[in-house]
């Protein structure tokens, strides 16, 4: 079944009109509120568009998801020219960002250079950030922020 198809699926089309008016109906970017679409941040192999949670989706009007699928197409050529390490460097770089954005929540780095992309995102050396991880190995916001806060204050 073509992607097309699937977007006629009435689960589909259940979910999408569940996150248009969780969202407002109005774009989350712009704030437009013609012609929107429910955008998915991420795709995952052999799953259908209605089976994502619904926090992995969000409305965004047709200009500004024209806009998301070339940035993410960008990115995606970007990292995969990149070889392993520099990938995980990039991918801790954007944990470290996308917990900053959130303000909350927390991460667990599962190499070096991804504990070294999440250090430069926080502006610390590597080893003060291993130092305020918790016994599992994970990274808090709020323990990153006040790393980082104290480092500012120290300059």
């Amino acid at each position: 079944m073509s992607y097309a198809e699937l977007l006629r699926d009435p689960r589909w089309i259940a979910k999408r009109q569940r996150i248009l008016e969780r969202d407002g109906n109005a774009c989350q970017e712009c704030g437009s509120t013609r012609r929107l679409q429910a955008h998915h941040l991420y795709y995952e192999m052999d799953k259908d568009p209605w089976e994502y949670d619904d926090g992995v989706l969000r409305t965004l009007c047709d200009a500004c998801h024209g806009q998301a699928t070339d940035t993410l197409r960008a990115v995606r050529r970007t990292v995969g020219v990149l070889g392993n390490q520099s990938a995980q460097f990039v991918r801790g770089f954007v944990d470290a960002l996308t917990v900053h954005q959130d303000f909350g929540g927390a991460i667990r780095p599962t190499s070096a250079a991804e504990w070294n992309g999440i250090a430069r995102y926080w502006g610390v050396n590597y080893l003060e950030l291993q130092a305020v991880a918790d016994d599992d190995g994970y990274l808090t916001f709020d323990a990153m922020w006040e790393l980082a806060a104290r480092k500012k204050g120290a300059r």
